[in-house]
């Protein structure tokens, strides 16, 4: 972090995250690197939300599920809708 200019927040954050783990107080470890306690937790319990491609989500495009799993076509449902 010393080499760069101007180091990013998410820099900053991680090279305080680095000497935090370590067992270095997190308030002078914050003070050091610039960063308010306010802003380093609020990142810390807000951080983006990683989508776990094991747990599925939403089914292919194509067709739909009823409740015992029997797959319907998409072109089935619009029809029955229509």
């Amino acid at each position: 972090m010393l080499k760069k200019q101007n180091p990013s927040l998410s820099d900053k954050i991680e090279v305080a995250d680095k000497w935090i783990k370590l067992g270095h107080a997190a308030k002078r470890i914050l003070q050091i690197v610039g960063v308010s306690e306010q802003i380093y937790y609020y990142r810390k319990k807000n951080a983006p939300y990683v989508r776990n491609e094991k747990r599925g989500g939403r089914p292919a495009p194509g067709y739909s599920q009823t409740v015992d799993e029997k797959k319907i076509s998409d072109e089935q449902i619009c029809e029955w809708l229509c």
